[in-house]
């Protein structure tokens, strides 16, 4: 059974939240899935919720175990750029899950079970990108945020990627470079961008 601060966490309950933080809960506390209060509200995209955590100390890198990520990893991957916003500024910007995957990585992706439009997919990457995050970091398949990007069908990530310095001769463990992962998904535009890139 949940504390009490994981049900407000996850009711979205702010005012509640702080009374339970000022009268000594821990914003540190772990579920029985090792999850802590800022993982939750990073997850489920509850942003008064995660100032209030920060404004109590709240540890900003900590994973659990269900989720397995840090927070700015878990707000990037659900497309809350708010939190984003509010995280990136205390967060570790270059950690990795258990896969290797980072923020930067997450925040490109568009997958049909969330609802992520590209302007706030594109904010979300400017955001991060702004506060001198390693666009070269590899996954564990050594794929960068900006191969991410190309598997996802999303250029404008990729001229976001660039135009901070990605680099776009980097292969992955397969030996493809974003261009080639471009060209063997038949991504024509993306294809003709990164050539055009590379210039």
């Amino acid at each position: 059974m949940d504390l009490p601060i994981f049900e407000a966490v996850k009711a979205n309950q702010s005012p509640r939240l702080r009374t339970l933080l000022q009268n000594g809960a821990n914003p540190n506390a772990r579920d029985e899935t090792g999850e802590t209060p800022l993982t939750w509200a990073a997850n489920l995209g509850h942003t008064a919720v995660v100032k209030d955590l920060l404004a109590a100390g709240a540890d900003v890198d900590a994973a659990g175990h269900r989720f397995n990520s840090p927070p700015l990893i878990l707000a990037a991957r659900s497309g809350a750029r708010g939190i984003v916003a509010l995280l990136a500024v205390h967060a570790d910007l270059d950690a990795q899950d258990s896969a290797g995957t980072t923020a930067l990585m997450r925040a490109v992706e568009r997958p049909e079970d969330l609802v992520k439009p590209q302007r706030r997919i594109a904010a979300m990457v400017q955001t991060l990108l702004d506060q001198d995050v390693d666009p070269d970091i590899q996954d564990n398949a050594g794929n960068t945020a900006l191969m991410w990007a190309v598997r996802w069908g999303n250029p404008e990530a990729i001229r976001l990627l660039a135009a901070a310095g990605a680099d776009l001769s980097i292969r992955n463990r397969a030996g493809e470079t974003a261009l080639q992962i471009a060209d063997a998904k038949g991504y024509k535009e993306m294809v003709k961008l990164l050539r055009d890139l590379e210039k």
